[in-house]
């Protein structure tokens, strides 16, 4: 229920979109890397912008594969240089 008191429903489709999205921005971020010869290891910094960085839970996006796992920063839109072997 929504704190308006509405039924939230979620279908097969909407599990799909999600699905596609993530596996979009994961492949965009190895395949980005990956052209400019740079491993996760050497990021510094990780910013996710927009709308998208606005509401977006950090937890949820490497729980579900969508980032690889890194130590994050306080702040829910960048990663600080992530442990050794942890991305």
């Amino acid at each position: 229920m929504t704190g308006h008191g509405r039924t939230i429903v979620v279908t097969r489709k909407d599990i799909d979109e999600i699905q596609l999205a993530k596996a979009a921005i994961r492949v965009g971020v190895d395949v980005l890397l990956h052209e400019a010869g740079v491993s996760y290891e050497a990021i510094d910094e990780f910013i996710v912008a927009g709308a998208f960085g606005t509401y977006l839970d950090i937890a949820s996006t490497v729980h579900t594969a969508c980032f690889r796992p890194c130590r994050w920063s306080d702040s829910s839109r960048w990663a600080t240089r992530p442990a050794p072997g942890k991305c």
